[in-house]
């Protein structure tokens, strides 16, 4: 593959204020824009959950890169609005790839193991995090990524700041 392939990892809407998620909003399409034409990004990973992940997942859709859909588990979406599962649902549909990471129901594990699997599928990760926060998925998703050596573009919602930190182009 050339290109990059990048994951996403972040907060959840319950997680953000209404300021914080309309700036993410912008700045999720954005930076992906910036992949694209600085780095050669071809790949978008979304864990499928709402908040961060959809709308990481949209921008792919949006800019015509490749969406691989890493889903948790296939009950992911069914406690969620008839809104959020349509949405979810057109979303795996247009996806040009699937993972399912667990069979199982929903378990903290399965969304563990999904975070874990989109990290090594990754040549980098963006983290939608937040400075005040450092427990919870994303916190722990963003630690596992800079033990891995990957490169993280970490947008912080409370501060309104994105850190480019170097994205390496992958080997042949």
């Amino acid at each position: 593959m050339s290109g990059l392939a990048v994951a996403l990892t972040g907060h959840r809407p319950q997680h953000l204020n209404a300021q914080q998620s309309a700036w993410a909003r912008v700045v999720i399409p954005q930076v992906m824009a910036r992949l694209v034409t600085a780095y050669d990004m071809r790949v978008a990973i979304s864990g499928m959950a709402l908040g961060a992940d959809t709308w990481w997942a949209l921008a792919a859709l949006s800019a015509g890169v490749e969406l691989r859909a890493y889903i948790p588990f296939e009950a992911q979406a069914a406690r969620w609005s008839a809104a959020d599962q349509a949405l979810w649902h057109a979303i795996r549909a247009s996806a040009d790839r699937e993972v399912m990471v667990s069979d199982g129901e929903f378990s903290v594990g399965a969304l563990h193991a999904r975070n874990d699997a989109m990290i090594a599928a990754g040549d980098a990760v963006v983290a939608l995090l937040r400075g005040s926060m450092s427990t919870g998925g994303t916190a722990d998703a963003y630690r596992k990524t800079i033990a891995a050596g990957k490169p993280v573009l970490h947008l912080d919602p409370d501060a309104c700041t994105v850190t480019w930190a170097e994205v390496r182009r992958p080997r042949p």
